[in-house]
């Protein structure tokens, strides 16, 4: 029979939400996730003999937010336990394959909730709730899910060969996150874009691509990361050819000075100095 455990994240306490795109302030109600299956981490929890129990079972993911007086919970995610690390005594991380509700359901008004938090201490810790009536409401909400009946990461990997396996999964999604973000803003990228006559604004930068269409393929990077709370504003973007933007969200950059209109630093000990587009026509 499968069982069905629960992890609880405090967005208020920890001060970000699971996902690094959303900060504290965001709305959780405007929040749209792409459903595709990832292997990543999910969630720590502290006593490996439950996590060795749970391990091929679903898990889903509750967040909780104090609006006002008041905490709204979410059912964030939902993800089958395939393995963890061990970082310390209390702290053990544990991955697996799943992904985010297409929009977080907000459980506060659903009926029998209440029991279910009382029945689950709160919230407190990493939980078995198969035998708690009100799994079978989360099951109902979880159809939309597409989660393969079964995954398994080679068993040849390393621990360190499936880290770095996690890393670039992470790296992906959160490029798939920011460029989703841009979506939003396409009028100020079209501008840059156009305005840069889709050219790398790295200096003695000449990376062209061409596209099947003829069309030149250039991207648009944040200075100040959207994960630290960058927006997409003049000022704070950049028109990089992929190689640059990789290297600016990644490699070793010190900026000296960053205004509206000039940004200058070094990049992998390279010096650069960036006259910023900052009219919006």
């Amino acid at each position: 029979m499968a069982e069905y455990y629960m992890q609880y994240h405090n967005a208020s306490k920890l001060k970000h939400y699971p996902d690094d795109a959303f900060n504290i302030k965001t709305e959780v109600e405007t929040i749209n996730f792409d459903t595709t299956p990832t292997y990543k981490k999910w969630v720590y929890a502290s006593k490996k003999k439950n996590i060795l129990e749970a391990k091929g079972n679903l898990c889903f993911l509750i967040v909780g937010k104090k609006v006002n007086a008041q905490t709204k919970f979410y059912l964030w995610s939902l993800f089958r336990i395939e393995d963890f690390h061990e970082k310390n005594e209390t702290h053990n991380d544990i991955f697996g394959i799943g992904c985010n509700f297409q929009k977080p359901i907000l459980l506060n008004n659903s009926e029998h909730f209440k029991k279910f938090q009382s029945d689950c201490a709160n919230f407190v810790g990493f939980k078995n709730i198969t035998r708690l009536a009100f799994t079978q409401k989360l099951i109902s909400y979880s159809s939309q899910i597409p989660i393969p009946e079964t995954y398994s990461p080679n068993p040849s990997f390393s621990l360190e060969e499936r880290s770095l396996i996690t890393q670039k999964n992470e790296i992906e999604r959160k490029l798939v996150q920011i460029e989703l973000l841009l979506r939003n803003d396409r009028q100020i990228v079209n501008f840059l874009k156009e305005t840069a006559n889709y050219k790398c604004q790295f200096p003695n930068c000449t990376a062209e691509i061409l596209m099947g269409d003829g069309s030149k393929y250039i991207e648009v990077a944040h200075i100040n990361a959207v994960k630290d709370g960058g927006k997409s504003v003049h000022g704070n973007l950049l028109v990089l050819c992929p190689n640059h933007h990789k290297e600016f969200d990644y490699g070793n950059l010190k900026i000296n000075t960053h205004t509206s209109s000039k940004l200058s630093g070094q990049l992998n000990g390279k010096n650069f100095e960036i006259e910023l587009i900052m009219h919006h026509m």
